[in-house]
Order: C-alpha cells, then sequence, then structure tokens
C-alpha cells in the first residue's frame, strides 16, 4: 500500500467508506488545537460505488486544502484472519501472505490486494513462529473507488483499514520505545461489525473481527419495537448523541424511562455476546503472546456509546473501561470534531480523523527534530 509524507500540520482528506455513507474529513493542528478543516458526508446509493460526478460535485461545495486523500476500504468488502506464519524476511513474507490470502479466501491471487501487520512472536515448543494478521480487499471493488476518486480530481496516496486509522489516532503520542510498555485494548463498534485489537504503545499486538455492528443493533430495535429500520436508526443515533454530550460534559445521565429500558432490551442479548467474544479475545492474547496484559479497554466509534454497555463491559472483564485513553489525544479531537445534530457524534469520524492524519506523525517528528537541532547549535 502506498505511503506519505507531508511537512505540514494540514492533514489529508480522509475518505472513510462506511456502511452509513461516505465521510469525508479533513484534519489540522493549529496552535496546540485540532480542527477541522472541512467535512462531508454522501449518503449511501445501493451498494455501488458513488459516481465521480457526486464526488466533483461534493468537492465544489466544501473548502478541502488540495486534493491529496486518504481511502478507507469498508469493512464488509475486506477479508481479515490472523495466522501463524514462518518467521520471514519483509519480502519473503509478502509473498507467502499472499499465497496464504488466496488459499484462505478462496479467490485467486490477482483478484486480491493483500498486506499484512506482523502482530508478534509466538512460541511452539522449540519453534518460534509469527502471528500475522492477514488483510485482503477484493481488488476489482477497490479499483472502481480509486477510479472515481482519481476522475473527480483526487489523488490518492494511501489506502488502509478504517481500524488502522482508528489506531492511529490513539497512538499518535507513542513515540518512545518506554511507551511500548503501555498496553490498553480498543473495542471498536462500526456499522458492519466490530474490531477488538491490543496495542502496545503505536503497535497493533492482536486484532479480531467480531461480528456484531451498529446495523445489527438498529436491526434488533426495529423488530422488537415494531419499527422501519431508518426510523429505529434515527431513534438510537439521537441517544449516541446524548451520551456523547454526556460525556463531554461530565454529567451522567439521569435514571432511563419506558423508552431507553424498552430499547436497552432490545439490544441486550446483542451486547452480552459482544462482551463474550471479547471476554474470548482477552483470554487468546494472555496465553499467545508475552508480555503485560491491557491496562485497561477503549471504546471506540460510534455505536460504542451505547448506553450501559461499557458499565456491562467492566463487570465483565473486571478491568477498566473508557472512551478515551490518557496517553492518546482522541479527546481533544473529538472535540475538535465536535458533537452536532448535523454530523451526528464525533466519535464517528475518529475513522476519517485517522485517516486524515496518515503521516502527520512523521512531520511532527521532523519538525521537531529541526528545532531541537537549531536549540543545539
Amino acid at each position: 500500500m502506498l505511503g506519505s509524507r507531508f511537512l505540514s500540520s494540514v492533514g489529508h482528506i480522509g475518505i472513510d467508506f462506511g456502511s452509513g455513507g461516505v465521510r469525508l474529513l479533513q484534519m489540522r493542528h493549529r496552535r496546540g488545537c485540532w480542527q477541522v478543516v472541512d467535512r462531508a458526508r454522501m449518503e449511501p446509493e445501493g451498494e455501488g460505488v458513488p459516481t465521480s460526478e457526486a464526488f466533483r460535485h461534493l468537492l465544489g461545495e466544501h473548502r478541502f486544502v488540495g486534493r491529496r486523500c486518504v481511502v478507507g476500504v469498508p469493512r464488509s468488502e475486506t477479508l481479515i484472519q490472523s495466522v501463524r506464519m514462518p518467521r520471514l524476511k519483509d519480502a519473503e513474507m509478502k509473498q507467502a501472505v499472499l499465497w496464504e490470502a488466496a488459499e484462505r479466501f478462496n479467490r485467486g491471487r490477482d483478484e486480491l490486494e493483500v498486506d499484512y501487520i506482523r502482530l508478534g512472536e509466538v512460541q511452539r515448543g522449540a519453534e518460534s513462529r509469527d502471528e500475522v494478521l492477514v488483510i485482503a480487499a477484493p481488488r476489482e471493488r477497490l479499483q472502481q473507488r480509486l477510479d472515481s476518486l482519481i476522475e473527480a480530481g483526487l489523488r490518492p496516496v494511501a489506502v488502509e483499514l478504517p481500524v488502522c486509522a482508528i489506531v492511529r489516532t490513539h497512538s499518535l503520542r507513542c513515540r518512545r520505545d518506554a511507551d511500548q510498555q503501555h498496553v490498553r485494548a480498543i473495542l471498536e463498534i462500526g456499522g458492519s461489525g466490530s474490531s477488538f485489537m491490543v496495542l502496545r504503545g503505536d503497535q497493533v499486538a492482536m486484532c479480531k473481527p467480531i461480528e456484531v455492528g451498529g446495523a445489527d443493533l438498529d436491526k434488533a430495535v426495529a423488530e422488537r419495537l415494531g419499527l422501519d429500520l431508518p426510523l429505529s436508526r434515527q431513534l438510537r443515533q439521537r441517544r449516541l448523541l446524548e451520551r456523547a454530550r454526556s460525556i463531554q460534559s461530565g454529567h451522567p445521565a439521569g435514571e432511563p424511562d419506558d423508552k431507553e429500558r424498552a430499547i436497552f432490551e432490545s439490544v441486550r442479548a446483542l451486547l452480552d455476546r459482544l462482551i463474550r467474544e471479547v471476554g474470548l479475545c482477552l483470554r487468546y492474547h494472555g496465553v499467545t503472546f508475552r508480555g503485560r496484559p491491557p491496562e485497561r479497554i477503549v471504546l471506540a466509534g460510534a455505536d460504542g456509546l451505547e448506553p450501559r454497555l461499557d458499565a456491562m463491559l467492566a463487570a465483565s472483564t473486571k478491568m477498566p473501561v473508557a472512551f478515551e485513553d490518557p496517553l492518546s489525544p482522541v479527546q481533544p479531537m473529538l472535540e475538535g470534531i465536535g458533537h452536532s445534530d448535523e454530523w451526528g457524534p464525533a466519535h464517528g469520524w475518529l475513522a476519517a480523523a485517522g485517516l486524515s492524519l496518515r503521516g502527520w506523525r512523521a512531520a511532527t517528528v521532523a519538525a521537531g527534530s529541526t528545532s531541537e537541532r537549531r536549540a543545539a547549535a
């Protein structure tokens, strides 16, 4: 996948192709504060890729800086699996992973765009192997998205998973070797599914998809309360926005009314299932990898704001559960993005923010090194 380095406080245009449509967001860091340069949203229209004309029209109505963009592949079009591989050099590993992905996903090698992340060393008796996260996306569908953006005048410089962008927002301050001892788990709940990750500093030590997402919660509410699906989603979105504002203000919500209790009972079975999966993930991490266990679980994504989920998860795992990590800039970033009736909770824009900031840390490190050299001189 393509990379980028830029010496500017303005990020790329992050383009998050999610189940709820396309989100475009560009961030900048100015005078110690995170700010939104501009943002836009394109509602989903069936299963097709938005046309170049639609993107061109959208860009013409907004004030994004530049045309470089980083593209987030939809979760529904991504194949992810952890596998154990022999310890190989990067070039050999890339070829081995390509064969592995084609076999496991039953696709031709020329049909997939494949990447991987080394998660850590696993000891099997006297043999050491690498736990590797294999990431694959259908090449034809991905190319359709890129062609649409290029024809609209944009310049894609990287393609990655939105969950990797979420990791970036939680890891921008983890630059030192000592930060590798800072271990935390992140449960990101998206529209079409969830991801459980363990981070050591800025490195992913574990990642597992979980087949429970916001769309499942919407459907459960619609079925139990006899609502149309769009109305169910709208009802849940209002609750998530209220929760986001309550967390930001530090004022806890009042006692739940009958409607809130009915919604909670609608999604409770799914939340229980999600929590059981998290417990299995923690157990797997504990028996597979050496080193410190996670200090806390951080909830991410707009659907991570689901009322009572944090308390239920904390009670089940016996671990602190929070919406931010003390070493991450997520809270000031959320404040910069802002919660609003128009755009919804800022938590739903973190993936697009992380896409926008691909390469930003390298820029700040380079700028910091220059300042240090000047001071020394």
